[in-house]
């Protein structure tokens, strides 16, 4: 028998660890905004610190380590920029939606 941890796996592990992290701030701080954006400022933080430091380790697995370490930061607040978006202002959620992805899809057009 073959297990596989596939990406949707690992996709619904990590929105679950961002909720419980966004909403544990919530709780101890009683801030939307710091739940919300607080977690995204310290997780981009802590993503600039890893790269910042790649060029001052001498080793490769170093190098690797706080690449991973980095690209784990990077992606830990991405559910969080919708949520901040629905909580602040849920009216408008859907244009800014429409409006984002215009955006990104206009370089290809």
């Amino acid at each position: 028998m073959v297990f596989r941890y596939d990406s949707m796996d690992r996709s619904l592990h990590h929105r679950a660890v961002r909720r419980k992290i966004s909403d544990y701030l919530r709780e101890k701080t009683g801030s939307l905004r710091i739940a919300r954006s607080g977690l995204a400022v310290v997780s981009l933080f802590f993503t600039a610190l890893c790269f910042i430091f790649m060029p001052t380790v001498n080793s490769v697995a170093a190098v690797l380590t706080l690449m991973t370490i980095g690209n784990a930061f990077n992606f830990l607040p991405n559910s969080v920029y919708w949520t901040v978006i629905i909580d602040t202002e849920p009216s408008k959620a859907g244009t800014f939606g429409g409006v984002t992805h215009f955006l990104q899809i206009s370089p290809r057009l």
